[in-house]
């Protein structure tokens, strides 16, 4: 096909569609017929970078482009839509990126990231240093050269589905729904029920898309290969989300730290912690391992092909389709309205019932807004109570278990750096993080239950800082001893005896391998369920009975009528039988389906039954070895440092001290994480006043979103009365009447023209 008649005749369907008078009536619209109109011009092919939320979309376009310019990092996290133009080397654009504000009033800012690599920091992440980049900016272009192309395509950084900003899902669909092709970032973990429903949404807008799983310098060699990796990500897909017969070409495993590192020569290191700064020789290495380049070729490949243009141009026509299918749609509505007449009067007096009937529903359900939300809150605060008191049971006996093991050495070196009050620390800095997290979750839920698209509402939740410090009063004061020779030989014994036990223990088969077959066993067992569930569903519902009409016929009682035969001489009576015969039928299908699995299932079953005997059993030895590992270099450590023998004295004045020390820990414990502790009235304090800060502004919030929801509902109806009142002038009428009818014509027209260009493509 010509595209470049295509791209002709397109315009004009454009400028066709933007002549039509009630096109006028649709500003939204014709912005979005800009939109196309820019495509067209622009010719670049749009390629989202889609994924969850801190998945490494901004380190892997980093890596494409060869510089470290996205901002990226759990702190540094996307906040709004960037795109990357792929321009010429000499191009006057090339190295810049433009931000667009929000307030259309505030200029354009152009920025160099040739020379300040951290100049977007500011302008795309939540990190609000300057900008609330979701409030108050709009979008930012940047224009680079990469991946040594110079196929006009634009590659989009979006916040992610699941951002940690409100309205970051709204901006990456929006883009989804206005781009050709997706490139699916996942994170090593694979997929998981949040990425199946995140590609399930990508398939209503789109039908080409790269699958990433990223970060494959984190696969443990010990564990499984890339390639077992690579086959299983890719099995899921399948499995989960297409179908075993479809051909899946794009699917990549890369490490986007690496490909980055290889190119950016101003990195000098892969991680923090390396010896050295890496040489040229390192970074051809790592961008092999990286695996970078397989993707980019097979996505150059892709972008040469004529079947880019093809997709381009298809998605240009359905864009177009919708568009003016939606003004056609609001063109259709008008012209009923006008299309009724003055004298209707019932019409009009069933929307002014509407109205009147509207304005108590809503007061009423007005009233019930702050009850609602009054018992939700309080219905949150009693389920997070039992989670924290249970959290914190769990870490008290983790505590005294751990000071239950502490030997002298180990006591002493916990008192002498608060390795206690620091565990602590980071026991209250995790329940925070966690509470914090189920508050907003609940909340969000909450303010759903309630109205709709509440997620803006939410208050700022936070709990007070600490830092606990335990300490003792006891001090050690060490005497003059000498070891005993059976004192060194019972530890040299102990040590022979446990090393001798790790090497027994090491001939085990490993609880990985054996939790690797019992995923596989519950695989299949899903997989049996799976089938037998779907053939009930393929079975349908259970039958109604059938209910069979039967008569018979009586003789009729004699009276005078039927004397003179004005009358028939008998009666027919009619009864209804129940016929069930179908719903036995389908009762009998449904055991034979069932019998059919019930075998194979339980068979699964009891082999799942006994591999997970056999994982707890290897779980157990692994950690009895660890163990023994631990308690092997703690004889050895004590061997090397007790050459001497030890006197009584000093074991009990050790054995003393650590007891005293450790009755200071626990009733420092206590104090701490007891049922009547400072760390559950701390958090629970947290929770209730965080709750109770969140429920005025909630409250206000919804009030207001409910009026205006109730106002547009109420307008939308005295609107239509007023082009029913408005119809009193016929001429004019009439005359709007034929206009929207021959606009409803042409945009027909342009549909079916639309249509046409399709199926040549």
């Amino acid at each position: 096909m010509n595209y470049q008649i295509l791209n002709k005749e397109l315009r004009c369907i454009i400028k066709e569609s933007r002549s039509l008078q009630c096109s006028n009536n649709y500003p939204s619209l014709l912005e979005e017929l800009d939109e196309v109109q820019k495509e067209l011009d622009a010719k670049e092919f749009r390629i989202t970078v889609v994924g969850e939320f801190s998945s490494g979309k901004s380190t892997f376009l980093n890596a494409l482009i060869g510089k470290d310019i996205l901002p990226h990092g759990v702190k540094e996290t996307t906040a709004t839509v960037t795109y990357i133009h792929n321009v010429n080397l000499s191009d006057d654009r090339l190295n810049t990126a433009v931000v667009h504000f929000m307030d259309q009033s505030a200029k354009d800012v152009t920025l160099d990231i040739g020379s300040d690599s951290k100049a977007l920091v500011d302008y795309v992440t939540t990190s609000k240093q300057k900008y609330d980049v979701v409030k108050d900016i709009m979008s930012v272009d940047v224009y680079v050269h990469f991946a040594d192309t110079e196929e006009p395509m634009v590659l989009i950084d979006t916040p992610g589905m699941n951002g940690v900003a409100e309205g970051h899902r709204d901006i990456t669909l929006h883009e989804i729904r206005h781009s050709h092709a997706s490139i699916c970032l996942f994170h090593l973990r694979g997929i998981g029920k949040t990425d199946l429903d995140f590609i399930k949404e990508l398939k209503k807008f789109q039908n080409t898309f790269f699958f990433v799983l990223n970060a494959i310098d984190d696969i443990k060699s010990n564990e499984e290969t890339y390639e077992e990796r690579l086959a299983s990500f890719t099995r899921d897909l399948r499995d989960n989300v297409f179908s075993a017969e479809t051909q899946l070409n794009y699917v990549f495993g890369i490490s986007s730290l690496k490909a980055l590192v290889a190119r950016d020569e101003s990195i000098p290191r892969l991680y923090d912690n390396d010896k050295r700064d890496l040489t040229a020789e390192d970074r051809q290495r790592i961008l092999k391992e990286s695996r970078m380049e397989e993707f980019e070729h097979a996505l150059m490949e892709f972008l040469g092909n004529s079947e880019k243009e093809k997709k381009f141009y298809d998605s240009i026509c359905s864009r177009l389709c919708t568009i003016l299918s939606s003004i056609k749609e609001g063109a259709d509505r008008h012209k009923s309205i006008r299309e009724a007449k003055i004298s209707n009067i019932p019409e009009k007096k069933k929307i002014e019932e509407l109205i009147s009937k509207a304005n108590v529903t809503f007061e009423k359900f007005r009233g019930n807004i702050q009850y609602t939300l009054k018992a939700s809150i309080s219905d949150l605060r009693d389920e997070l109570y039992p989670i924290i008191r249970e959290d914190i049971q769990k870490e008290y006996e983790a505590q005294v278990a751990y000071i239950a093991g502490l030997d002298f050495d180990g006591a002493k070196k916990a008192s002498d750096n608060n390795t206690i009050g620091k565990k602590l620390n980071a026991f209250w800095i995790s329940q925070k993080e966690n509470l914090i997290v189920k508050m907003q979750s609940g909340l969000k839920e909450i303010q759903t239950a309630i109205v709709a698209d509440m997620q803006r509402v939410i208050p700022s939740i936070s709990f007070k800082d600490k830092q606990i410090s335990i300490e003792s009063k006891e001090s050690f004061v060490e005497f003059d001893s000498s070891a005993t020779m059976s004192r060194l030989q019972n530890l040299r014994k102990q040590k022979d005896e446990l090393e001798q036990q790790i090497s027994q223990s090491n001939n085990q088969e490993s609880s990985d391998s054996l939790r690797r077959k019992l995923s596989e066993i519950e695989r299949e067992e899903y997989n049996l369920q799976s089938k037998c569930r779907s053939e009930l569903r393929n079975l349908g519902t259970r039958p109604d009975p059938e209910y069979v009409v039967r008569s018979y016929t009586t003789q009729a009682p004699r009276s005078l009528k039927n004397i003179f035969g004005l009358l028939s001489r008998t009666e027919t009576h009619h009864y209804t039988v129940k016929d069930d015969s179908a719903q036995r039928e389908w009762d009998d299908e449904k055991r034979a389906i069932e019998n059919r699995y019930k075998e194979s299932i339980d068979a699964k079953k009891r082999e799942k039954s006994v591999m997970e005997n056999k994982v707890e059993a290897a779980e157990n030895n692994e950690q009895m070895r660890s163990i023994w590992q631990n308690r092997v270099k703690d004889l050895e450590s004590k061997i090397a440092q007790e050459q001497m023998e030890m006197e009584r004295l000093m074991r009990d004045n050790k054995t003393s001290f650590l007891k005293k020390l450790k009755n200071d820990f626990q009733r420092a414990i206590e104090r701490q994480l007891g049922p009547n502790g400072q760390m559950y009235a701390d958090l629970t304090e947290g929770v209730r006043n965080n709750l109770e800060q969140s429920e005025g502004p909630m409250l206000k919030a919804l009030y207001d979103i409910f009026d205006n929801k109730k106002n547009e509902y109420i307008k939308s109806l005295n609107l239509i009365i007023d082009r029913i009142n408005a119809s009193a002038n016929v001429a004019d009428n009439e005359n709007q009447i034929r206009l929207l009818a021959s606009d409803i014509k042409q945009i027909d027209n342009c549909l079916t023209q639309l249509k046409a260009l399709q199926d040549e493509l």
